[in-house]
């Protein structure tokens, strides 16, 4: 019975083991396109405020303006950071904390 059931567990492992490796690819590549998306939009969405609210801006001074845009610029390059960060935590990530009572047939939408 006990080899057996060791049997089987190795089997579901097998079948389990390109799923896992390619959710970890998908995992990489997912987070490498939210950084290149939040860099994007970070910089966008502070330039719609800016065209949006200008009567705001030109009544900034240049050091205030100066200030602000290190400040966005900061926030561009910490976006790989920030999303490390967050996408670093396993329990988003099934093939990293597996539910092993879940159905397998649940993860099959992958690819």
């Amino acid at each position: 019975m006990s080899e057996e059931i060791d049997s089987l567990i190795k089997r579901k492992e097998a079948e389990l083991s390109p799923l896992r490796s390619r959710m970890e690819e998908l995992r990489g590549q997912f987070a490498k396109e939210t950084v290149d998306f939040a860099s994007k939009w970070y910089r966008k969405t502070a330039g719609d405020y800016i065209t949006k609210y200008h009567e705001v801006t030109l009544s900034l001074s240049e050091e205030m303006i100066a200030a602000m845009k290190a400040r966005v610029n900061e926030l561009v390059k910490s976006a790989e950071k920030l999303v490390k960060t967050e996408f670093d935590n396993p329990s988003l990530w099934w093939h990293l904390e597996p539910h092993l009572h879940d159905s397998i047939d649940r993860y099959q939408q992958v690819g």
